[in-house]
């Protein structure tokens, strides 16, 4: 049941964040926004951000992608987490889902993987212009690692607590003999 729940998870993952990319704006025309911004990249999933100001603003727009990269992955994995579990009642389904939703190394991954792909800094408006982009399979193959690790983390505990329950019975049996 466990292994099933987390491939719909991963699967629902992977549609949702596709979807997501396909069904991003077709056209965008900022006037003064380089022609690439707001445009989607095949296969990566890509956050945009421009700041005004200096040359200093360069860096707050990129500081920007990379926390609305985190939100947006966020976002696809909650969506995921709802899709996939809404009619299910196991509350060690839920746990699971939960421990797959609350990524303490998110950060880390993003910081990682973000290419910032275009920057650029128009000086006629004083503002600065970030694509940061992640590779959708480096994000598929992770979000898939984590569940594998969720689900080992599971089974043992399962293991864990099943053989409790046997040393349990097995100690009840053998006082009943004496």
């Amino acid at each position: 049941m466990v292994s099933v729940i987390a491939c719909a998870l991963v699967s629902s993952f992977s549609k949702f964040m596709f979807t997501k990319m396909l069904n991003e704006m077709d056209k965008v025309d900022i006037g003064g926004a380089p022609s690439w911004y707001m445009k989607p990249m095949d296969d990566k999933m890509c956050t945009f951000d421009f700041e005004k100001g200096d040359l200093q603003s360069i860096e707050i727009a990129k500081i920007n992608a990379k926390t609305k990269m985190q939100r947006k992955i966020n976002t696809l994995v909650d969506i995921s987490i709802y899709e996939t579990t809404k009619n299910v009642k196991d509350p060690k389904v839920i746990q699971m889902t939960q421990m797959w939703s609350d990524d303490p190394n998110l950060s880390l991954f993003v910081t990682k993987h973000l290419d910032y792909s275009k920057i650029v800094y128009e000086d006629e408006i004083n503002t600065s212009f970030v694509r940061a982009c992640i590779d959708a399979k480096v994000l598929t193959d992770y979000q898939q690692e984590r569940l594998d690790i969720i689900q080992k983390d599971i089974m043992k505990y399962k293991a864990n607590v099943a053989l409790d329950e046997l040393e349990s019975e097995l100690e009840k049996n053998n006082l009943d003999f004496k």
